[in-house]
């Protein structure tokens, strides 16, 4: 028998299938046997391993790993034992093939090192590279010793070897196996220190024992302790101390002892790629950009030979650092960057193999070339793909950057050189630095905001106000984005607030949709009139209540469900709503929620303000409502007579009081109407309209207005939800004539 494999076991049936099948590929290649002692099992894993072996021994767990070993090696009877535990999985089989060789590395040596890559996540590139002696001549004098992380009685000499073992102990998603692990390791290490076992050894297994617990202040004191002693003796022997120290202080943001205690370990090895990892972050850190680059070429230098095969002969620190080559090439982009080094910034951009990595850095490799006055290499870029519109954000970011920075060049010249890349590109240069008339947008697609587009649209609303027509299509949030953008431009804010007022109470969704997120945007804006404003503000209300009256059923949306139902415009929008529904019936109550909706949602506070505001305390009473109604009768008279001034003067008094009361509001709608205020009799009706729903009167008097301002689409809508209503024959054939007529027209 050439070789026994050797393990010691506890409630492994999660992993030691995965273990045991990996060990069938030495199967027919050479003589083997695998031995495990189980100690105290009460799963599957006795079953499973079964499956595999007949050599199963079973002793009771004495709380002493490496006594646990010494019983498995007992059991032995092959020349050489490879120690294994059941989460680890041998990667390459043809390396132990190899080292037994006739002219292998067995020949050589009485042990071996081997390779480790612990798995650190879900993700198996996510590894921390580590070696132990795990290859063993089967000796009489060769046994385990120490209760925790037990460690082989070396009998030289020793060989090394390229046989590689995936270990997935560490992986946080094991929670239940790392609790399980922490609590059996602490209890026995603190054993350990009280009995004044190997203090720095057993220090530095409890700084990592509490690190697996995220006990990290409990871990940093057992660290310091052994660093401490370390100092007294030779801290060369002891670099293990000090790269868990390193790492410790990385994470704490403590740079300068990351890099103190990094050189203190470089002056006595060169072969640990952890130690130069560990001094780069730290100097890009502190922004010291010449030493992170010295240590970025000492990484990679040494990354490389390990990657080719070098291995390292100091097997008590592990490396954490050598998954993170792709972030030391980035590092060396952006380092070289920090130092404005433009070509080594191409140099080193071209390293990096991570197309990930390619994309978050593209904007810092187009300006190297700008700034070298290469345009062509980045035409040459996009000839081998297709231009996305994040492309042209990236390419368009630079170039108005290196626009503004240079001084001995136009703006123009730079500018044209990127011509010719893309229509889209083009477009926007001649936009803005050209000064070119745009009349061609075909051949941008708005959908996906970006600050290029937006800027092309924000020139192209200014010029034609139809062009709000493009933006209908896209959603919302990329259409708030754009309106957004147009407010900073006082032509496009003022032809937004027109294009408010113009479609006031449109019974087209679509058109509905565009216009209450247009509105949504304005509200934010600090740039309207005052009247304006307050009129922009009522109108908003209406329109999104009839649209959120169209997307939701406002049978079923309530107080309590009402802010998780809608979004949180939409929100306050309706709380408003509310509270003018009960005006009438409680003032104290309308100011109270108001008050708590400006308490909820204080970035609407100038909305919710407006309808605050000239509202006092004054309960309305019964006398009150009955005045009201003989005034309104008044009202009626003076219109009937064209007292038109008259009646105006009684509706103003009333609103004052009334203010939501859907009669008055409807009064106030015609009055406005008879002296061709369109603008506020629509609000007006608009406001009773919400209020009470499907009243004839109401929409006819829309319609009417409608009419009159000349918006006969609208107009025609209106008359035919009129004609609905109406129940009157002779007032629908009346309608109807109407209808036709607009139609006609």
């Amino acid at each position: 028998m050439l070789l026994s494999i050797a393990m010691i076991v506890k409630n492994e049936e999660k992993n030691i299938e995965r273990c045991l099948k990996a060990l069938r590929q030495l199967d027919g290649k050479l003589s083997y046997e695998i031995v495990v002692v189980d100690t105290g099992s009460n799963d599957a894993t006795v079953d499973i391993v079964k499956k595999y072996t007949d050599r199963v021994y079973e002793h009771k767990w004495n709380n002493d790993f490496a006594d646990m070993r010494n019983k498995s090696i007992r059991y032995c009877r092959g020349k050489w034992i490879l120690v294994l535990d059941a989460d680890e999985v041998l990667e390459n089989p043809d390396e132990v093939v190899k080292f037994f060789d006739k002219d292998g590395e067995s020949s050589k040596c009485n042990c071996a090192v081997i390779q480790f890559k612990n798995v650190l996540s879900a993700n198996e590139d996510n590894v921390l590279l580590g070696s132990l002696i795990r290859l063993f001549k089967n000796k009489d004098e060769f046994c385990y010793q120490g209760r925790v992380h037990e460690q082989p009685k070396i009998i030289s000499p020793i060989g090394y070897t390229n046989i590689a073992l995936r270990h997935y102990g560490y992986s946080r998603e094991s929670y239940e196996l790392m609790e399980y692990k922490y609590e059996r390791n602490l209890k026995l290490l603190l054993k350990d220190l009280e009995e004044g076992k190997d203090p720095i050894y057993t220090y530095f297994q409890l700084a990592q024992t509490y690190a697996m617990a995220n006990k990290h202040n409990e871990g940093l004191d057992a660290i310091k302790n052994a660093y401490r002693i370390a100092k007294t003796k030779d801290i060369s022997r002891y670099l293990y101390i000090l790269h868990f120290y390193a790492r410790d202080m990385l994470g704490r943001g403590n740079f300068e002892k990351v890099i103190e205690l990094s050189e203190e370990a470089l002056k006595y090895t060169d072969e640990h790629l952890d130690f130069y990892y560990l001094a780069l972050r730290s100097y890009k850190s502190l922004n010291k950009f010449e030493k992170e680059e010295e240590y970025i070429k000492r990484y990679l230098k040494l990354y490389k030979k390990i990657k080719d095969g070098y291995i390292v002969k100091d097997i008590s620190v592990n490396c954490f650092s050598f998954a993170n080559y792709d972030d030391v090439l980035v590092y060396g982009v952006m380092n070289a960057y920090n130092q404005k080094k433009y070509e080594k910034i191409v140099e080193a951009f071209n390293e990096i193999t991570k197309e990930a990595d390619k994309e978050k850095l593209i904007e810092v490799f187009f300006y190297a070339l700008m700034k070298m006055n290469r345009f062509d290499d980045i035409k040459k870029h996009f000839k081998k793909k297709k231009i996305t519109d994040s492309d042209i954000t990236n390419i368009l970011n630079v170039l108005n950057r290196v626009c503004v920075e240079e001084v001995d060049r136009k703006s123009s010249e730079i500018a044209e050189n990127m011509m010719g890349i893309d229509k889209k590109i083009d477009l926007y240069i001649e936009n803005r630095y050209l000064s070119n008339q745009v009349s061609n947008l075909d051949e941008v697609n708005f959908d996906g905001f970006t600050e290029w587009k937006a800027e092309i649209a924000k020139d192209a609303y200014c010029k034609n106000e139809t062009f709000i027509e493009r933006l209908k299509c896209i959603c919302g949030s990329d259409l708030k984005a754009y309106v957004s953008s147009m407010t900073e431009n006082f032509k496009c804010l003022e032809n937004l607030c027109r294009y408010s007022k113009d479609n006031f109470l449109t019974t087209d969704l679509d058109e509905l949709n565009i216009l209450t997120n247009i509105e949504e945007v304005l509200l934010t804006s600090k740039s309207i009139e005052k009247d304006e404003y307050n009129e922009l503000t009522q109108r908003a209300l209406i329109n999104k209540i009839n649209y959120i009256k169209c997307i939701y059923n406002l049978a079923v949306i309530n107080e309590k469900n009402a802010k998780s139902i809608l979004c949180a415009h939409d929100y306050v929008v309706y709380d408003i709503f509310e509270a003018i529904k009960i005006y009438g019936d409680d003032k104290l109550k309308y100011i109270r929620k108001l008050k708590a909706a400006l308490n909820i949602s204080p970035e609407y506070s100038k909305m919710i303000n407006f309808f605050l505001k000239k509202v006092d305390d004054t309960e309305i009473s019964d006398d009150m409502r009955n005045e009201k109604q003989k005034l309104l009768n008044i009202t009626e008279e003076y219109i009937g007579n064209n007292q038109i001034a008259n009646a105006q003067e009684i509706i103003n008094e009333l609103m004052k009081i009334f203010k939501f009361d859907v009669d008055i509001l409807s009064y106030n709608g015609v009055l406005n109407y008879i002296i061709q205020n369109y603008d506020e009799s629509l609000i007006n009706l608009g406001m009773a309209d919400i209020l009470l729903s499907g009243n004839f009167d109401t929409v006819y008097n829309i319609a009417c207005v409608m009419e009159a301002s000349g918006r006969k689409n609208n107009a025609v809508s209106y008359y035919e939800k009129a004609y609905n209503l109406c129940l009157d024959d002779n007032m629908k054939k009346g309608i109807i004539d109407v209808i036709n007529a607009l139609k006609e027209v």
